[in-house]
């Protein structure tokens, strides 16, 4: 597979990481309910790493306000940085990998929030100068 994450922007160290590189990674599991604006929901238990995690070995510069978690797709939502501890980069649902319909390699799972924040075939998380209340509340593309 030659799919990468991205951790960029203003960062002291940019990453660049396979699947593998993410699978070595400590997993954590949430146990979250995505609702879908489709008129569905399903609670069950996602498996992967934290945002903040890997924001820490990015080591996140001090004019950081806020994180853009963007898809291979070009589709991005825009979080408070203070919120990467509650967000967690999806590799598994319910014990198994991520299928293509479900984001695989990589979902975001975004706790509390609406299924259009929860970004799936994430390809870069990059961390912005820019304050949080720069996205709509309502995705635009």
């Amino acid at each position: 597979m030659t799919w990468r994450l991205q951790i960029r922007g203003h960062v002291a160290r940019e990453l660049v990481l396979t699947y593998d590189d993410l699978l070595s990674r400590p997993s954590s599991v949430t146990r979250a309910l995505l609702d879908c604006t489709g008129g569905w929901f399903t609670r069950q238990d996602w498996q992967g790493v934290h945002i903040s995690t890997l924001l820490a070995e990015a080591r996140v510069l001090d004019e950081a306000r806020s994180l853009i978690v963007k898809s291979v797709t070009g589709y991005d939502r825009r979080f408070r940085l203070d919120d990467a501890d509650r967000l967690l980069l999806a590799l598994q649902v319910a014990g198994e990998p991520l299928s293509p319909v479900h984001g695989f390699p990589a979902r975001l799972v975004a706790p509390g929030r609406r299924g259009y924040n929860w970004v799936k075939w994430v390809q870069s998380v990059e961390v912005s100068g820019d304050p949080p209340v720069l996205q709509p509340p309502l995705p635009l593309q």
